[in-house]
């Protein structure tokens, strides 16, 4: 789509999709937007566009991976994280839908994108409830002090070679003997996951 000329398709989150207008001083001549000014108002349509890197005729691959590099390195991102399969997944993706789509915002993943993860974690768990009967669980529970003296005790269930995170207890200010841990396992095995499992 040429730079200027807006969209009027909606994203499913709301929100209508569109070029951003062309940003001063860009061009492919060498001169780029400064990073400053993206600091002082990080709107999506300051964000400084490399349009050097867009207007090269090099590998499409070196020209990716520059551009992503360069996201990383500004949000102090490890390189590694790169690794990440859901973030390989969603790069496929975006590959796979190709110009047009609109890039959720900060609010969308923070919001509504977020709701949408949750739910369906939840469907994944009661699917993973499933095998508590034919393969019984086994609650483990750890417990830590962090720098600030705060200390939790965390519960995960372990069934059928898979292990999630079940809940934390704030265990600060109590003195963690035999009664206070029991009561806190006592919680967690029979009134949470059930004693038959």
């Amino acid at each position: 789509m040429p730079i200027g000329r807006a969209s009027s398709s909606t994203s499913p989150l709301g929100r209508t999709s569109g070029s951003t207008p062309p940003l001063g001083r860009a061009s492919c001549s060498g001169s780029q937007t400064t990073m400053n000014r993206f600091y002082r108002s990080p709107s999506v349509s300051q964000v400084p566009f490399d349009i050097d890197l867009a207007c090269s005729k090099g590998d499409a691959k070196v020209r990716l991976g520059k551009a992503l590099a360069k996201w990383f390195q500004s949000d102090d991102i490890l390189g590694r994280k790169a690794d990440n399969p859901y973030f390989v997944a969603a790069i496929k993706l975006a590959q796979q839908l190709g110009e047009g789509v609109a890039i959720p915002t900060g609010r969308d993943i923070d919001g509504p994108l977020l709701d949408m993860s949750y739910d369906d974690l939840k469907a994944h768990m009661e699917d993973y409830k499933e095998n508590w009967g034919p393969f019984g669980v086994t609650v483990m529970c750890d417990s830590w002090r962090g720098p600030t003296k705060m200390c939790i005790i965390n519960f995960m269930i372990f069934c059928n070679g898979c292990m999630f995170f079940h809940k934390t207890v704030n265990a600060t200010g109590r003195v963690q003997n035999a009664d206070f841990i029991y009561d806190c396992i006592k919680e967690v095995v029979v009134e949470e996951v059930g004693q038959e499992f």
